[in-house]
């Protein structure tokens, strides 16, 4: 830099100063546009979410890979951190969590149950086997109440 004019360096700084802009612009869209787009997935029917995150992805948006490592969805249930569902779970009743896991692939429903007593698990699985007749909707409700604690949880841990 010392061997640059003055023009020369007044022209290199101008660059930088407009590229640091560019970054900080694109920051702040990705961070305000993730923050407008959690609300939506959220009201999303569940299988749905992972489709719309994937889009977003697909159409080149910034947002889409953020989203993806903020907002976890129900085919992520088997990967999750054993002790994130304890902690997500614990204050969820029976009731709630056998309607919840009532549609679930076997994988995430074994996830979900593998945190509480060994006793509760064998009553859910017997409910299960039974074929206890619960509605599409009760069990979609139940199950966005079990992902809203899980995502809870998760921000709990990341922010706190």
């Amino acid at each position: 830099l010392n061997t640059l004019s003055y023009e020369q360096h007044r022209e290199v700084s101008s660059r930088l100063f407009d590229k640091t802009m560019d970054i900080i612009d694109l920051h702040r869209e990705q961070s305000s546009g993730a923050g407008n787009i959690l609300p939506i997935l959220e009201k999303l029917p569940l299988d749905e979410q992972r489709k719309y995150i994937e889009q977003l992805k697909a159409m080149g948006s910034p947002v889409g890979d953020l989203i993806q490592n903020q907002f976890i969805t129900v085919d992520q249930i088997p990967r999750l951190d054993d002790e994130l569902v304890r902690d997500a779970l614990s204050s969820i009743d029976t009731g709630t969590l056998l309607v919840a896991v009532i549609d679930l692939d076997e994988k995430s429903t074994n996830k979900l149950l593998s945190v509480r007593p060994k006793r509760e698990q064998r009553l859910i699985q017997m409910e299960i086997q039974q074929g206890a007749p619960i509605s599409k909707k009760r069990s979609e409700a139940a199950l966005n109440d079990v992902m809203k604690l899980i995502r809870q949880a998760s921000n709990h841990r990341k922010n706190g």
